[in-house]
């Protein structure tokens, strides 16, 4: 007996036709925001129904605010985050941050997750990636010139605020040798066992770094020990 699944048919990559909704235009929507990231099919459909239900008025903002930040939004000059109209972004020109630290990340939702945790009062510049050479991201793709500009701005200690990868180390050790001979401190986050996670379920590697990392919190030999 022919078993037809309960959410229709599948094609051979691994998107649906319209035998899936009875609709065509329906089946497109779904796999259009199926290729976002975390989105998968029962996701796509609740938002597709959803803004479906909505006024004209809110479906029409909905998809105009979307289209408006594609086509619209530009690069801030100083330090390669988005900007509504080219010029420096909010970030860059709040004189409450300190001009002498500069926050490197590899992407925006690095520098927003950094920005909104509240623990970094310094500037930021924006790579947009790390080396990858198996993606075909070599050194040369870098905005290192943009990097280097901003650097002259006053610029003291340049953090390097990547995820722990191959990608990330590669990145650190190209940008590091290209900044030899900048005078500025170069540092990078410190890395170990992550907040909430248990040694047992930490790798070897993390475990390692941890205790090269460790901080020192007291020294019995250089206590004064006079009473």
């Amino acid at each position: 007996m022919l078993f037809i699944p309960l959410y229709g048919w599948m094609g051979l990559d691994g998107t649906m036709d319209e035998q899936e909704y009875g609709s065509q235009l329906l089946s497109e929507a779904v796999n259009a925001l199926c290729k976002l990231p975390g989105v998968g099919k029962r996701t796509a459909m609740r938002y597709i129904l959803s803004l479906q239900m909505r006024p004209i008025a809110e479906q029409q903002e909905f998809i105009s605010s979307i289209q408006s930040f594609i086509s619209e939004v530009q690069r801030c000059p100083l330090c390669n985050n988005f900007s509504d109209d080219g010029q420096p972004c909010a970030l860059c020109t709040d004189k409450r941050r300190d001009p002498a630290l500069l926050c490197v990340v590899a992407d925006v939702r690095a520098l927003i997750a950094i920005h909104q945790a509240n623990v970094f009062q310094g500037g930021f510049f924006v790579l947009g990636s790390l080396i990858n050479p198996l993606k075909g991201i070599g050194p040369d793709q870098l905005p290192f010139t943009q990097l280097n500009n901003r650097i002259k701005l006053g610029v003291e200690e340049i953090i390097f605020a990547f995820p722990n990868s191959v990608d990330a180390d590669l990145t650190v050790l190209f940008l590091q040798k290209k900044l030899q001979d900048t005078p500025v401190r170069i540092s990078v986050l410190a890395r170990g066992i992550p907040f909430g996670n248990s040694v047992e379920q930490t790798d070897d590697t993390t475990i390692s770094l941890a205790f090269d990392k460790r901080t020192l919190i007291a020294d019995p030999m250089h206590t004064d020990n006079a009473r």
